[in-house]
């Protein structure tokens, strides 16, 4: 399951494709000669004369260095694969483009229909039923309360003003010093 998902990001074939490019016409580099391999010390086709283990001497050219990194990294390579890599990434953008277009149509399709805003007709007659009711009015700005056994109403401003809507009109609440 972990390799398909390395499989399914287009992180690996980007970096394949990379490093080729960048590494591949590379000029030769100081520090490693090239050398023919039948002779004893070169096993490679290149050695370096200043490391005679080998171990920090990755090539003459950028297809030896390319190969030599790919001793370790089996992702790179000096082969040419950049046409196969960016097709992939192409194919894996369109393959989840399509999935997502899936989702969103699958989403939007099974989701229930929106319901038609109140109009202002209805806003202004819900307004009046709630304070009739004694919840608080929204425009009316004074908040209303049930006190005692009697069942008169207390204002919280204390101004026995009544509140008005935005045309003037009261919004049902009346207040008595």
């Amino acid at each position: 399951p972990f390799r398909l998902a390395c499989y399914a990001t287009p992180l690996g074939w980007t970096t394949t494709s990379l490093m080729y490019v960048v590494m591949i016409d590379t000029p030769e580099y100081d520090g490693a000669e090239p050398c023919d391999e039948s002779q004893s010390f070169c096993d490679r086709g290149f050695y370096c004369p200043d490391d005679p283990t080998g171990q920090q001497c990755y090539g003459y050219s950028g297809a030896q260095i390319l190969d030599s990194v790919g001793k370790s990294y089996s992702i790179i390579s000096s082969e040419n694969n950049v046409a196969r890599d960016m097709g992939i990434v192409i194919a894996l953008g369109v393959v989840f483009r399509f999935l997502y277009f899936i989702q969103l149509r699958q989403r939007c399709y099974s989701s229930a229909e929106p319901k038609a805003p109140a109009t202002k007709k209805g806003a202004k007659k819900g307004a009046k039923e709630s304070a009739k009711n004694g919840a608080s009015a929204p425009q009316g700005g004074t908040s209303t309360k049930k006190s005692g056994s009697n069942g008169s109403k207390e204002s919280s401003k204390e101004s026995g003003i009544e509140s008005g809507g935005s045309n003037g009109e009261s919004n049902g609440v009346s207040e008595t010093a």
